[in-house]
């Protein structure tokens, strides 16, 4: 995805708080004309730093669709690159609303003005929630050893006590028997897996793991990888 290059490039200039960037400059972002293809919902944010501002309209578009299935915990944003003339659709996720401890209305959101992408802040009427991004990718597919690796997210607890988006991480799994599961990494070690009890149907695809315990999670809402031996959630927090 064109978004996380300029992510990472963003990291490197060392962002900041976009609406602290956008008043340091001296740019009005309501200044900048909103494209005829751009929606009246989508939001002007700041993606660069004082020096390199990089402008990007942000728009919610709804949960996940996937094979006529609805994933309504998770979250599509669609990103438009002016200058570039490119479009990202992003999805995102937040454990409390997986498990459904915490209620959010979607249906007037706006995308408020975050830095990056890997994370993103959704406001309601008087509501407002943050959510990390998600959903493994083949773009960076690739074969070592004749394992086929790519990429997944990854989340960890931030200095505020919140789960945040990590660094993505290269994964290979592979389903050994019944419910049980093998993870390689890259550099060859493998740790191994269990389907999680709560899972009564067919998983689909990952969406990402969380590196504080090691749990790999399918986009089904209730389904997830749960490692045998809970100590191997070292691992993670020490890969980075």
């Amino acid at each position: 995805m064109h978004l996380f290059f300029l992510v990472v490039s963003c990291l490197h200039l060392g962002c900041v708080n976009s609406h602290q960037q956008t008043e340091a400059s001296g740019l009005k972002t309501d200044t900048i004309k909103r494209p005829a293809y751009v929606s009246k919902r989508a939001t002007l944010i700041n993606f660069g730093g004082d020096e390199l501002p990089v402008f990007v309209w942000a728009e919610y578009i709804g949960p996940l669709i996937k094979n006529g299935r609805r994933y309504s915990h998770i979250h599509g944003v669609k990103f438009y690159y002016i200058k570039a003339r490119k479009v990202d659709t992003v999805y995102y996720e937040n454990l409390e609303l997986r498990k459904a401890k915490r209620e959010f209305d979607f249906a007037n959101c706006k995308v408020l003005d975050y830095p990056g992408g890997t994370i993103v802040g959704l406001a309601s009427d008087n509501d407002s929630i943050t959510l990390f991004h998600v959903l493994e990718t083949d773009e960076f597919k690739r074969e070592h050893k004749g394992v086929e690796f790519k990429n997944i997210p990854t989340i960890s607890i931030n200095k505020y006590n919140e789960y945040s988006t990590d660094i993505d991480m290269e994964f290979s799994i592979k389903k050994i028997k019944e419910g049980g599961y093998l993870l390689i990494l890259n550099d060859g070690s493998k740790i191994p897996y269990k389907l999680c009890q709560t899972c009564n149907e067919q998983p689909e695809i990952f969406s990402f793991l969380n590196r504080e315990d090691g749990k790999i999670y399918f986009i089904n809402r209730d389904c997830y990888l749960e490692l045998v031996n809970s100590d191997d959630a070292k691992r993670f927090q020490e890969l980075r």
